[in-house]
């Protein structure tokens, strides 16, 4: 039996439940160069290798594409992939598949006169300008909306402009026309802003449709049979952005977190809403850097600058208790806080740049000849739980049945430490030979473990290279 294998039935013996939370932080293996602006940012699988990537629009500067290796490592891919045309000053930025291809293009809105562009995706991450994709227009957009609003399959744009909205109607090949009078109604002129959240489609009033909430009065759109309208009852004018639409009472219907989590206005059924703060958060909340699943339980938590609000399961929340409350830095703001994703692989959510250490595995210096190397293995603080490391000398995938393959060499692979119960973290040490033919050797990591909320898990990898 494969020695992985054998382990991981070892682990299904047996595991004590004792159920926290994890943090976030920076490590060796997740990182962000300095050169990324945490602002009007998307993630997307840009390259076609199945994992997240960014892109960024920068005000005047060019658009950057930032490349994930699938660890959670992102590098400036520009280089090749991007050419911004000359005299933008670009205010957001979105990928969706516009032209029914299977990959994702960027839609990117400018202001101060400039025309919006369209940039279609050769389906490995090279970007190219279709000049004709978008009418002229010289709107000063500040953001944008991209979705189905007419449930013809394809993406439309709803362009949130400060001389008011403009609808985009996609031909299904990324061909756009302007259907603004035809596809919005009544909507007030002035909403949106450049430093909000891009604003997200939801189908808030359950009629099947997608509908829209915008920074500012009157900015909640009901979508009915493709034309979107100011909903009846609008949100009182404290409900600003950063906003995020989500189900997190789990009753089904979508609600509204607004005022960058200050806030909770909770659905009662056809988009009308209560303000429920009082009795769902606890007191004197502070600013709130997204909505994330933070501990792996199927809802949604909140994640602040100063703590972590955890939901009990029926929309309200407790504050986590400390090592949870870490202050995250400065650089990672309110406008990453709605591209909360797996970046590493491990089926947690993480924050761009920032490990979330539930399923964790890293090492805090390289290895390097004559000296002790550690491998630390993070799993959900308070379990007790059997765990084991792997290593291998390259990448690739080591299946294990039922269970999360291991995403290693096969060849190569093999248990290098096992531990029937882990107080997190759990390090592992192995000493590394003083042999200089060892320098420049690849080795490759990955850990294992039950935890006692969805099983046996596998973490992420990570590549360190002998010094």
């Amino acid at each position: 039996m494969n020695p992985s294998i054998r382990f991981v039935s070892a682990l299904l013996l047996a595991s004590t439940i004792v159920h926290a939370q994890s943090v976030f932080r920076e490590t060796r293996f997740a990182t962000v160069p300095n050169n990324l602006r945490p602002a009007r940012v998307d993630a997307g699988d840009v390259d076609g290798d199945g994992d997240l990537d960014l892109i960024v629009a920068n005000d005047f500067q060019p658009v950057q594409v930032f490349i994930n290796d699938g660890n959670g490592t992102f590098t400036d891919g520009t280089a090749g992939r991007f050419v911004t045309p000359a005299g933008v000053d670009n205010t957001d930025i979105d990928l969706a598949d516009i032209d029914g291809d299977g990959d994702l293009d960027a839609l990117m809105t400018n202001e101060d006169g400039v025309t919006n562009y369209v940039f279609t995706n050769t389906g490995m991450g090279v970007f190219t300008l279709a000049p004709t994709a978008l009418p002229p227009q010289a709107n000063d957009t500040k953001n944008q909306v991209l979705a189905d609003f007419d449930r013809d399959g394809d993406i439309d744009c709803l362009a949130v402009d400060t001389g008011g909205c403009h609808f985009y109607e996609n031909n299904g090949a990324g061909q756009f026309s302007d259907q603004t009078a035809t596809r919005l109604s009544g909507v007030p002129l002035g909403l949106g802003s450049e430093y909000a959240e891009a604003p997200r489609a939801a189908d808030i009033d359950g009629n099947g449709e997608l509908d829209v909430l915008l920074p500012g009065a009157g900015g909640l759109l009901f979508n009915t049979g493709g034309v979107l309208a100011p909903a009846p009852n609008q949100l009182p004018i404290i409900a600003q952005a950063p906003h995020w639409l989500a189900d997190f009472d789990g009753d089904g219907d979508i609600d509204i977190f607004a005022s960058s989590g200050r806030r909770i206005y909770e659905n009662v059924g056809g988009g009308s809403f209560i303000d429920a703060t009082p009795w769902t958060i606890p007191p004197a909340p502070q600013a709130g850097y997204g909505l994330i699943d933070v501990d792996r339980d199927g809802d949604l938590d909140i994640l602040r600058t100063n703590r972590t609000d955890l939901n009990n399961g029926n929309g309200t929340f407790t504050t986590a208790p400390a090592p949870a409350a870490v202050p995250l830095p400065q650089r990672y703001g309110f406008q990453v806080g709605h591209l909360a994703a797996d970046y590493d692989g491990d089926g947690d959510e993480d924050m761009v740049g920032l490990s979330n250490l539930l399923h964790h595995i890293d090492a805090p210096t390289a290895p390097q000849i004559g000296s002790t190397y550690s491998v630390e293995l993070h799993v959900r603080p308070g379990s007790i739980a059997p765990g084991l490391v792997v290593a291998a000398l390259g990448a690739g995938t080591l299946p294990l049945g039922p269970y999360p393959s291991l995403r290693l060499d096969p060849a190569t692979a093999v248990v290098v430490a096992f531990s029937p119960a882990i107080a997190t973290p759990l390090t592992f040490n192995s000493a590394i030979p003083n042999a200089p033919g060892l320098v420049g050797v690849n080795l490759h990591y990955q850990g294992m473990h039950i935890d006692p909320v969805v099983g046996v898990v596998a973490t992420n990898t990570f590549r360190d290279t002998v010094q």
